[in-house]
């Protein structure tokens, strides 16, 4: 991993060992300035934190006045370890994260009173009583409390780390840093926006936008409205989908006891923080490389060894899809089927640790993804017919192609002339 000057007064970098990411900020100005070791994370493969130590210089004694002798330092150390949903501090119970709130060592519960973009803006216990209320600027930073601080999970309900002045948030793929307005390393999957910083948290408005993970799913291309319509129509009325003007793709859950498999499949692919799934519907007969474009086209992905996240990239025509779902009575199923086919690439890519070309050039990939995904809404054929309308074997003899459905009434998909 690269290393990355984030303060004036400290060195941030990482390293493996093992299976596990080890982050460590050390002191490189200042009195202490010997390469002290601040603070350590560590994370596993998937990105989830695994412990956190501080050390904390404090003074001890007293200096005369007018003296010139440096202060008497010591260090303090706290650690924190993450199993689970369950909080150990000195590897004692600290408390057990439940939805909606925790459980304290004690016992006792305590539950967050959340606003629209999921801040927690107070911690009340079962008989009402405030333990805790935050406030905050724009951009997430804590205004000072008029409360003590009873537990640390603020801003989007990530957890806030004000020690040795870090002053950062964990957004599981990212790290935030909510005074300086800035993400630790870029947005891994934001590559092809370049309206924008990867670094810059929200698009620099985060009243209007929020980013629960540090990542975002993304519909792009001028007909991702058609795409969304096409993915709603394959999960029904349980899960609502929408997407903001930037194609940030989100849900809703109507009927939570009620879910589709296929609405499970997409807030699954939506919810999950290690594979990013974008998505490019186009009205269009050819993909981004000249190939003919069958409806869908699996691009491949990228893997990001720093992050152990990927990226994966899917083209369609979602008018094309449509067709062929409409005319199998299956509505959405093929722009599910691509949705779905591409995630799966992801998961291999993400499992084995390594990136995956387009079809084109790696077409044993691409057939594992496509097996694994949700079934299409039924079979096509490509007919090649010469200059006479006559039907050929070898499309090299062809002067026109079509794609059609198989089956009932077949309808064409597409035509290319030769």
């Amino acid at each position: 991993m690269m290393i990355e000057k984030i303060f004036a007064a400290i060195d941030l970098f990482a390293k493996y060992v093992g299976k596990t990411v080890v982050l460590t900020i050390r002191q490189s100005k200042g009195a202490m300035a010997n390469g002290l070791i601040l603070t350590q994370y560590s994370y596993d493969a998937a990105g989830t934190r695994q412990s956190v130590s501080h050390s904390v210089p404090v003074v001890t004694g007293s200096v005369p006045s007018g003296s010139e002798l440096p202060p008497a330092l010591q260090l303090q150390t706290t650690r924190r370890d993450y199993v689970g949903s369950c909080i150990l501090q000195y590897y004692q119970l600290e408390r057990i994260l439940i939805p909606g709130g925790y459980i304290d060592a004690d016992g006792k519960y305590y539950f967050y009173h959340t606003d629209y973009q999921g801040n927690n803006r107070a911690v009340v216990d079962a008989e009402g009583y405030v333990a805790q209320r935050t406030d905050y600027y724009p951009y997430g930073l804590p205004m000072r409390q008029k409360s003590a601080d009873a537990q640390p999970y603020k801003y989007s309900g990530k957890e806030f780390d004000p020690i040795n002045g870090l002053n950062t948030y964990d957004f599981h793929a990212r790290v935030y840093n909510p005074a300086a307005i800035f993400w630790q390393r870029p947005d891994p999957i934001d590559y092809l926006d370049e309206s924008v910083s990867p670094w810059v948290f929200c698009r620099a408005n985060p009243i209007m936008y929020y980013d629960f993970s540090g990542q975002k799913a993304i519909l792009k291309g001028d007909s991702k409205k058609e795409t969304l319509e096409e993915l709603q129509m394959a999960v029904g009325e349980s899960l609502v989908l929408s997407i903001d003007d930037n194609g940030n793709l989100s849900y809703k859950e109507k009927m939570p006891d009620a879910l589709s498999k296929e609405a499970e499949r997409v807030k699954e692919i939506i919810d999950d923080e290690s594979i990013d799934v974008h998505f490019h519907g186009n009205d269009t007969d050819y993909t981004s490389t000249g190939y003919a474009l069958f409806g869908g086209a699996f691009m491949g992905n990228y893997y990001d060894k720093d992050d152990n996240t990927v990226t994966t990239r899917q083209e369609i025509n979602p008018h094309v899809l449509k067709k062929m779902s409409d005319a199998n009575g299956k509505p959405g199923a093929d722009t599910l089927h691509e949705f779905t086919e591409s995630y799966e690439g992801g998961k291999e890519a993400l499992k084995k640790k390594k990136s995956y070309g387009p079809a084109t050039t790696n077409d044993k990939a691409y057939r594992r993804a496509h097996n694994k995904a949700t079934p299409q809404s039924g079979p096509i054929e490509k007919v090649c017919l010469d200059n006479n309308g006559n039907r050929v074997n070898d499309i090299e003899n062809a002067k026109t192609v079509l794609i059609k459905t198989v089956g009932g009434d077949p309808i064409i998909l597409l035509r290319y002339d030769i």
